[in-house]
Parts: C-alpha cells; structure tokens; sequence
C-alpha cells in the first residue's frame, strides 16, 4: 500500500538512508548526463519536526544552471532530495546544495548537504526485450516513461502498433489489478515494428525493441505455475486473497473468453468480471474462501466456438491470522520504529498502525502504554505527549493491537524528543 517511489533507476539510483539528521550530512555524487532527468535521491530521515513545504534549498554560486533540486516526501516518514541534471558541471567544481528548514525558534536547521557534480557522458544504449502480441491486444512495458528530459519515440511502421503511455490500465500485480498511469504497447494490425527512443536535443538514440504482432498461442506464465493466497477465518478481504485469471496469461486473444476449472472447487469462490474492467479480457476473479491446495485448469473459447486448454497451474490458499496479515504488511512497508516530536508537542499516533490494518478487519482493540511517562506519555486514545529530551531513546511507546480472532499484533515506537 505503499506509495512511495524508492526505485527510479533508468540510469543511476543512488539512495542514501539516514537514521538521524542531528549532523548534517555531506555526500558527493555524480549524475551522469547533462540535460537527463537521471535523480539522486539523497534520504532524510523523519527525525525532526517538520514537513515537505517547510524545506527550503540553497545552492552554491550559479548552482542552478547546472542542476535542478528539490524536497518531497518519499512515504514511510521520509523526504529526499531530488536531483536532476540540467548541464555539465565546470571541471572539479561540483555544485553544492543544502536543505534545510526554520525550528519554531526560527533557526535555520540543516539536515543534508550535497555536492553534485554533472557529467557529460553519452548515455549507453539499451537493447529492451522484444515483444510478440495477438492483434487487438496490449501489453504493459515499463520504459516508455524514460527518465530522459525531451525524449522522441519513433515506430517504424504506425500502422501495426501504438504507444501510449498517459491511458489508465491494469499494472501486472495479479492480486489487486490497480488501475494507474503506466505505459503500454497496442498491436493495432499483423506485422512488425520497431519502436525506438531518440534525445530530440542531440537526435542519439537511447533505446529500442522490435514488436511482432501475428496470432501467438496463449499460455500461462511460468512464475505463476503457482498463485499463494491468504485467507483468514470469516472470509474477510484481505491483501492477496484473490487474483485474476487473465493477468497470469501470456499472448492472450482479444476476443477470446478464460475460464478455470478446479479440481476443489470448494476452496474458492469465482466472480466473472466485465470484459474490460481490470484489463481487456480478466473473466474471472478467483478468491480464496477456504484453506488448502487444488490444482487449475485455464480453457479459452475463441468466437467460433473452439475451446482449447491453455494449461494448468496450482493455488495454494494458506490460512493465516488477522495479526500475521497486519505484520506481512507492516514487515513489507518497512515501516519506521521512530519518530521525532518536540517538547511541548502532542502526536496521533493511531494513524501510525492503523494504516497497516485492512478495512474488513473490526473490532479490534488498540492499547497504548509508556514505559516513561515522565518523557513521553500516551493516553487511551493513542494521543502521545514529549515532556522532555530523550536523546538516549530510553522512553518507549508499546502498542498492542488484539483482533477479533485473539491474534495480537504489538510493536515499539521509540521516538526522540528535542527541544
């Protein structure tokens, strides 16, 4: 459930975490192409009192014709820096660049300091898999958004596929079939195209793939000669416990229909889904309602009647508490153990776990307690107050969650407080 975009790495990705921010740090780096969006994400831990708008960003002299950097907030309590190449940078004289924002003193508090230095190397040609799809038919690709400013695609035959990569459609998580903006390939016509990615600013070619589009058989994919889902007592909604049929096939047909037949029915339950809805052809969405293993079988029906079995795969369906799901989530978000609040300051920490709790659990009870309420206390309602330092973080919260099924899911909050 994450937002939270820590992997942008078209060229380089350098992430730098930090557990604290009482020093400011110092990191020198370098992008490689002048005039490419190629970020250097430098991470700034949440342990201060502030928020995205409150940073600001100082540059050495002429600083800002060389790069351009910025502050956002990256999910999980952090910001980072972001850094984006505009022009290569003088010989040994790399850029500096400074966030920082004002305490309520209104002292300016530095937590990063960065030295940058922007190269001007030819960017390397990337060969990406070719892709063979059935006519009518799309496929998801992730590198039209290349991190490159003032890129060109160019098909060499329009006629057979498009791109487009601004259109809503299905991401590749069988499990939840978010819609989001993402990129894809449409096979318009039989044939084949070569799609290339051109810097219009120095007309060099930066990448390409070849596209065939022919009647190809449907198959199911190999990674998912198994699909692992959850359940819990009650039949509850919960992350990964459905998946949809048709976003675990390869080179389906347009116009064709996906059915599964299951060796033990009983252990799922099957809504057919409108034609279109999470992707052009997933008929069926396939939830887990019971514990066990049953092996599948895919059919597809083309519009003349013919119903070929495109293969068979497994489902395994384990049976887990409410407290282990919370914790997969949590474990899986990397959540942070720590936060930072100022004396005086009062702090809502439920939403702090909450967020990890899945909407069909209820009627769960959530207890708070400190081991300091001298430094920081905590009431009935999760509402955390700093009383004093605790540079040490010898004072604790410990939350404990009990759900319906008597699962508990507890952890400690350790924060600091400044003055």
């Amino acid at each position: 459930m994450k937002v939270f975009a820590k992997t942008i790495s078209m060229l380089l990705t350098l992430i730098i975490a930090f557990s604290a921010v009482m020093i400011p740090a110092s990191v020198s780096a370098a992008v490689k192409y002048e005039n490419a969006e190629v970020y250097l994400y430098e991470y700034i831990s949440h342990e201060f009192s502030a928020s995205s708008h409150s940073f600001k960003l100082s540059y050495s002299k002429d600083g800002k014709k060389y790069l351009k950097a910025y502050v956002d907030y990256a999910g999980g309590g952090d910001y980072y820096v972001g850094i984006t190449g505009i022009k290569a940078t003088p010989k040994d004289k790399p850029v500096s660049v400074r966030a920082w924002y004002k305490n309520k003193a209104g002292e300016k508090i530095y937590v990063q300091k960065l030295k940058v230095t922007v190269k001007g190397t030819k960017p390397r040609f990337q060969k990406f898999p070719n892709i063979k799809l059935n006519e009518g038919t799309l496929k998801v690709i992730d590198h039209l958004k290349y991190n490159y400013t003032n890129v060109e695609e160019r098909i060499s035959d329009e006629s057979v596929v498009k791109l487009d990569y601004n259109s809503k459609y299905t991401t590749s998580d069988i499990y939840t079939a978010d819609y989001t903006d993402i990129g894809y390939v449409k096979a318009l016509k039989k044939g084949t195209a070569t799609v290339s990615y051109w810097l219009k600013d120095y007309n060099v070619k930066v990448g390409e793939f070849k596209v065939t589009v022919k009647n190809v058989k449907t198959a199911i994919q190999k990674k998912y000669s198994t699909v692992k889902l959850n359940y819990v007592e009650g039949g509850k909604t919960i992350p990964k416990n459905s998946f949809y049929t048709a976003l675990i096939l390869k080179n389906y047909h347009k116009d064709a229909v996906y059915t599964t037949k299951f060796a033990k029915p009983e252990l799922v339950k099957v809504k057919t889904v409108k034609k279109g809805k999470v992707s052009p052809n997933a008929n069926e969405k396939i939830t887990a309602v019971k514990d066990g293993t049953t092996k599948a079988a895919i059919y597809e029906t083309m519009p003349n009647g013919k119903k070929t079995k495109v293969g068979t795969f497994y489902i395994k369906i384990k049976k887990k508490t409410m407290a282990q799901i919370v914790t997969e989530q949590y474990d899986a978000d990397e959540a942070p153990f720590s936060t930072t609040v100022q004396v005086g300051e009062k702090f809502d920490t439920k939403d702090y776990i909450t967020c990890y709790i899945p909407k069909s659990f209820k009627n769960y009870k959530i207890t708070y307690e400190s081991n300091n309420p001298e430094i920081l206390s905590v009431d009935e309602n999760g509402i955390m107050t700093a009383h004093k330092e605790n540079p040490d973080y010898d004072a604790q919260i410990t939350f404990t969650i009990t759900f319906s099924d008597n699962s508990v899911f507890q952890f400690i909050n350790a924060p600091q407080v400044v003055l």
